[in-house]
């Protein structure tokens, strides 16, 4: 079963790339927010007017930006697998796409709850300790994405990073920074 499950998402991404990877992200962003509803913050109803708005995320941003984004840094670094071109390619992603990234998830989770404090206030408090979990996580992580993983299987790899990270990012983003638990605020 898992077999031909593999299979099809293949088959998918053969015939319809762009397409299979956005509605890749609708599915692992979107399980990443309830993660964060369920378990970080313990809600005992998901919020689907946000669960909505983060799956739109997924498909628009992880899964359509993200196609284009590592088709575009094979485009401009090259498309081999090499230590040097990962290095490259994590110094561009981590250096500039991951700081835009959590700066406009910040403004699409702002503008979809009209949130009556600045965006400018959220941003100040919370981006420097998002951008050093963001590098713990994504830095090895996008090791290993563009050293071992071929690009039609990039945004799969890291959609099901984006679990793990749009539950932070999505709890961070729904709370402020006096709301959070010890457990998940990140020490500079």
């Amino acid at each position: 079963m898992a077999r031909r499950m593999l299979k099809l998402y293949i088959d998918c991404l053969d015939k319809y790339p762009a397409l299979t990877k956005m509605l890749t992200g609708v599915s692992l962003v979107g399980g990443g927010d309830i993660i964060a509803q369920k378990i970080l913050e313990r809600k005992s109803e998901i919020d689907k007017k946000r669960l909505l708005s983060l799956s739109m995320y997924g498909f628009f941003i992880a899964g359509g930006v993200g196609h284009l984004w590592y088709r575009g840094l094979d485009y401009v670094i090259g498309s081999q697998m090499s230590l040097m071109t990962a290095f490259k390619k994590i110094l561009i992603d981590q250096g500039i796409f991951a700081p835009l990234e959590i700066i406009f998830f910040f403004g699409w989770t702002h503008y979809s709850k009209h949130q009556p404090n600045s965006l400018q206030d959220k941003i100040q408090a919370d981006l420097k300790d998002t951008l050093l979990a963001n590098y713990k996580l994504w830095i090895p992580g996008q090791f290993l994405n563009f050293y071992l993983i071929p690009e039609k299987h990039r945004v799969l790899y890291s959609c099901v990073l984006c679990v793990i990270w749009y539950s932070f990012i999505s709890n961070v983003s729904h709370t402020d920074s006096n709301e959070r638990t010890k457990l998940y605020k990140v020490k500079s």
